[in-house]
């Protein structure tokens, strides 16, 4: 009961109504995609790759900083989470992965959705800040199960970074209004929101028009169901790469970027 009472009132102060209802009735009425569970993690498995290898193949420094970066984060990090926020709000994204894409690359707009503590968005802002150019553009809705969580969204990320971070806090279906009127492309996304099959297409259609071959596509989770099987056949994408990440997979959408 107290759990229902915390959402409620999350609810309310934040105003997320329409975003939490979405989440329900998807929860009831999603799809697993093309390939079924055990279909798609084989697929994921006959593909697997080693991320340090595939970044280290593009260039050995860029690696090796992004990586002195993600140590320099782990000791820098001063925040103390309960045991019980840790489990909720899971785990982060792949802070090498991420930083190196941005550094490498340099990207000028990024689209992140889900953001939780910020390890992700921390990841990007920390290779903006070094490139000097480009913004991130997040999309969050805060874990309505939590005390405060407004005050979790992003707590990871410094105070100084923040000037080239957009963040939004009302569920994709919200966010994604305003992010599109401030971009005309996406250069790289991170997907990291809402792990349903419904969840990865709605937002993967309303960008569309805004992804072309040079965009970077990387998304988390990709063993849930087989959007990311479905998206690369939809698409004619040969050009991907898929690593493990502690217990998770993600997938990385080159296309027809030249490396």
């Amino acid at each position: 009961m107290k759990i229902l009472f915390i959402i409620i009132k999350n609810v309310i102060i934040t105003k997320s109504y329409f975003s939490i209802f979405s989440k329900i009735f998807h929860r009831i009425f999603d799809r697993q995609g093309s390939l079924n569970k055990e279909k798609n993690l084989e697929w994921i498995q006959k593909n697997l790759s080693s991320s340090e290898i595939f970044l280290k193949e593009i260039n050995t420094t860029q690696y090796h900083l992004s990586d002195s970066a993600y140590k320099s984060f782990l000791k820098k990090k001063s925040l103390n989470f309960s045991e019980e926020q840790k489990k909720r709000i899971g785990g982060g994204g792949m802070y090498v992965l991420l930083n190196f894409l941005v550094s490498y690359f340099k990207p000028k707009n990024i689209v992140e959705t889900g953001v939780a503590a910020g390890v992700s968005s921390h990841a990007i802002l920390t290779a903006l800040e070094d490139n000097k150019i480009g913004h991130l553009y997040s999309s969050d809705l805060p874990i309505m199960r939590l005390e405060n969580p407004l005050k979790i969204v992003g707590a990871l990320v410094d105070e100084r970074l923040r000037i080239k971070w957009s963040l939004y806090l009302k569920g994709d279906k919200e966010n994604l209004k305003f992010i599109k009127s401030k971009i005309n492309k996406v250069d790289l996304i991170h997907y990291d929101s809402e792990k349903r099959y419904h969840g990865r297409e709605f937002v993967f259609n309303q960008l569309d028009k805004l992804i072309d071959t040079n965009s970077i596509i990387v998304m988390d989770d990709i063993q849930d169901n087989s959007f990311f099987y479905d998206y690369l056949e939809k698409k004619k994408i040969k050009n991907f790469k898929i690593f493990q990440y502690e217990r998770k997979f993600v997938g990385l959408i080159l296309d027809n970027l030249k490396l």
